[in-house]
């Protein structure tokens, strides 16, 4: 361990008047100046979230200006990870939409469905994805009319698991000025609510941009779920979209 970390002479010359919390009993590894693992088994971290030093030698800590403890419990201690490639807001979005991955059943879906309505009563569209009636008994896909039996007073756009095809209720076709006489453009298909492949150009576009406050929530719903992985940064992709369709 480097020198910069675990000098004597610095412990003892520390005056720093802010509180110091000692972490102990890890398993730290981190990457040096020079490029090799560097391995650790405690850290201390100043009242403002700075770590101040890394500790190679337990019996270092009684040197320490220390007035909290945490025992880490043995567990495995990493700098914070960056992401180089994420869709930030993409994940929040998705986070906060109706999550049908794994339904089994059209039942399953209309429940699922059911449910993230009646939590949800402010949600101008529900939107989802990841329905896949291949895993249902019956293989029928979803219809207009499925979806109308569980909401009909507000557009509902339910996507498949290969994002391929979506199903929208009755509200959502009006909202998009879809008809019975409507043709489906050419590379798609549309039958009873269902919109395969070009045919989903049709009602994408007309799903509301998201607003501020949503466009918030999504940003703080994503920041909780990359900092439950140990990500504490992230190169954002499509930032400039609004709409949570990265």
């Amino acid at each position: 361990m480097k020198t910069a970390f675990l000098a004597l002479a610095a412990l003892l010359a520390s005056t720093a008047a802010s509180a110091d919390t000692l972490i102990s009993n890890v398993n730290g590894i981190q990457v040096g100046a020079d490029g090799k693992l560097q391995h650790f088994r405690a850290l201390t971290v100043t009242d403002d979230g700075k770590v101040r030093q890394v500790i190679e030698h337990p019996e270092l800590v009684r040197l320490a200006n220390i007035t909290s403890q945490v025992d880490g419990g043995g567990k495995t201690l990493l700098p914070g990870l960056i992401d180089a490639h994420g869709h930030f807001m993409g994940l929040g979005f998705a986070a906060l939409q109706l999550d049908l991955t794994g339904t089994a059943s059209l039942a399953d879906l209309q429940q699922r469905l059911r449910a993230y309505a009646a939590a949800n009563p402010n949600t101008r569209w529900i939107v989802g994805r990841g329905w896949n009636q291949e895993l249902w008994p019956v293989k029928s896909f979803p219809t207009a009319t499925d979806l109308d039996a569980v909401v009909s007073d507000r557009p509902v756009v339910l996507s498949r698991v290969d994002g391929h095809a979506l199903v929208a209720n009755s509200a959502a076709m009006r909202a998009a000025g879809v008809t019975s006489a409507t043709p489906a453009p050419s590379g798609g298909r549309i039958e009873n609510g269902l919109f395969v492949d070009n045919a989903m150009n049709l009602i994408e576009p007309k799903v509301p941009a998201a607003t501020p406050a949503e466009s918030d929530a999504a940003l703080a719903k994503a920041q909780e779920i990359m900092l439950g992985y140990g990500l504490t940064a992230v190169a954002g992709m499509g930032l400039r979209q609004t709409a949570g369709r990265q």
